[in-house]
C-alpha cells in the first residue's frame, strides 16, 4: 500500500478512538449515586475535589476531571 493510504487508516483510527474516549469520558459512571449529595469542603484542593468525586462514583477519572476544569478556567 502507499504511504498516503496508510496514513489516511492511520487518521481515521485516531480519531475513532478519540470519539470514543469522548463519549466514554462524558458518561456518568454506571454506579452513579442519584439522588445523594456530597459535600466538598470550603478550601479544598482541586485534587481532593476530584479525589472525593472519583471516590464516591460522580466522575470516572480524577485525572481528566482535573485536566478538564484546568482546560476551562480562565
Amino acid at each position: 500500500m502507499s504511504f498516503f493510504v496508510e496514513r489516511k487508516k492511520t487518521i481515521i483510527i485516531f480519531f475513532i478512538v478519540v470519539f470514543y474516549f469522548l463519549i466514554f469520558a462524558s458518561s456518568a459512571p454506571r454506579q452513579f449515586p442519584i439522588g445523594k449529595v456530597i459535600e466538598i469542603k470550603k478550601g479544598a484542593t482541586l485534587s481532593e475535589a476530584a479525589a472525593l468525586l472519583e471516590g464516591e462514583n460522580y466522575i470516572r477519572s480524577s485525572i481528566l476531571f482535573r485536566l478538564l476544569v484546568d482546560l476551562k478556567s480562565p
